[in-house]
């Protein structure tokens, strides 16, 4: 039994080692990663600059124009038009290829944003989290501005605290 294994051993080496197992391999993993990532390849030979739209269905115009200017200033890939019909109209678009997702705003019992995001495509999750922190910093600017905070000190709670690394010289005892 002992010369069994030595002989699968030495033979498994070999072909680990040969070039057209190696090359094979190599291929195999490329084309793996080629499809694994098909989606971002097609996106970067993409010709068309079109930021992806989102149906926002809101009575709160004060909450979408707020929506809008966020994601302008941080010049996100996202773009918000106001729809107004009712949501199965704008699910009805959303087939049709006018809108990657619809934005549902409505304002909770105190007064501030929630909001349900709707889409046909789980997969794409960068939309509907970027929607979510957006709508997550308004919320808290109006729950602010509710409870009568000035935006300086709401300001310097989120500012980072002050927060260093150094290295210290350990004193080793002689032995």
């Amino acid at each position: 039994m002992n010369k069994f294994w030595t002989v699968f051993s030495h033979t498994f080496v070999t072909k680990l080692k040969s070039k057209p197992f190696i090359w094979t391999t190599v291929l195999f993993l490329g084309i793996i990663l080629l499809f694994a990532n098909i989606q971002s390849i097609i996106k970067l030979f993409d010709s068309e600059d079109t930021k992806d739209q989102v149906a926002v269905v809101t009575e709160q115009t004060e909450i979408f124009d707020q929506l809008t200017n966020r994601l302008q200033e941080t010049e996100a890939e996202i773009e918000t038009v106001s729809f107004d019909g009712s949501i199965e109209e704008a699910q009805e678009a959303v087939d049709n290829g006018e809108f990657v997702g619809i934005l549902d705003v409505s304002v909770s019992e105190n007064g501030l944003p929630q909001a349900t995001y709707l889409s046909d495509d789980l997969t794409n999750q960068a939309i509907p989290s970027r929607l979510n922190s957006e709508l997550e910093q308004i919320k808290v600017t109006m729950a602010t501005n509710q409870a009568g905070l000035d935006q300086d000190v709401v300001a310097s709670i989120y500012e980072p605290m002050n927060f260093e690394t150094e290295l210290f010289k350990r004193m080793m005892a002689s032995l």
